[in-house]
């Protein structure tokens, strides 16, 4: 995850966004598409959402509460 320079990531196993999900939360997201790619040629294929600080802010209690806090 070093390459997405995360804010925090979460692991939920069942979520809005579908199952085994990491959910990352960046403050910097220019050039997302790029570092995910970059993760995806290094890890495999996951699933993975970007979440802005702000979108966090509608989604914190659904990770608090379900997510695993990987960083």
């Amino acid at each position: 995850m070093k390459i997405l320079q995360p804010l925090s990531v979460y692991f939920l196993k069942e979520s809005p966004f579908g199952e085994d999900v990491y959910i990352v939360v960046m403050n910097e997201t220019k050039d997302v598409n790029k570092k995910i790619s970059e993760l995806y040629q290094k890890a495999g294929e996951i699933a993975i959402v970007v979440l802005t600080p702000e979108e966090y802010k509608s989604f914190e209690p659904l990770l608090n509460e379900k997510g695993e806090k990987l960083y």
